[in-house]
């Protein structure tokens, strides 16, 4: 029997709930997860891997790598460490959306993250950007070259999106 084991979601709580309704609120929720997740010892951080039990090779023991939205899917959505997770385990699409969002901001990319989060095509979202005269994208530092310097970048993205409130 193996240790790990890929979350099958009990959907009849409604998720979308739990997640804040505007990106700049969601990216400083999963800033304050991503916090918690790199000081926990059940977590490693991953931007390569959404919610992924695994060994950690330097000290033998199980983790789980998170990426950003994984820190989300964890201390918000419940996911344990012991469980595989990924955007596509949860049916409800706003959750599923808000979760992508996350994986474009971690990259600077504002843009596709409005329209994830919104499910806005490329003409909806550009009315927006424009309307509020905010950057579709923001270079982003490397997570694994400066965690620092990237949550610096990253606290930036949510604090243009909170001005305009986006």
């Amino acid at each position: 029997m193996s240790l790990f084991k890929t979350k099958v979601l009990d959907n009849s709580v409604p998720m979308a709930d739990i997640l804040p309704d505007t990106l700049g609120e969601l990216v400083e929720l999963a800033l304050e997860d991503e916090a918690q997740a790199f000081e926990s010892k059940d977590y490693r951080m991953e931007m390569d891997m959404w919610h992924q039990p695994g060994m950690d090779s330097k000290t033998d023991t199980h983790v789980c790598y998170v990426c950003f939205a994984g820190a989300v899917m964890a201390y918000e959505l419940g996911i344990r460490p012991n469980e595989a997770a990924g955007p596509r385990c949860f049916i409800d699409r706003s959750v599923y959306r808000k979760l992508l969002a996350l994986d474009e901001i971690r990259k600077g990319n504002i843009d596709y993250a409005y329209q994830n989060f919104h499910d806005l095509t490329w003409e909806q979202a550009s009315e927006v950007f424009d309307t509020h005269q905010i950057p579709l994208y923001i270079d982003v530092c490397s997570y694994e070259e400066s965690r620092t310097e990237w949550r610096r970048n990253i606290n930036f993205i949510a604090r243009i999106l909170k001005k305009v409130g986006l």
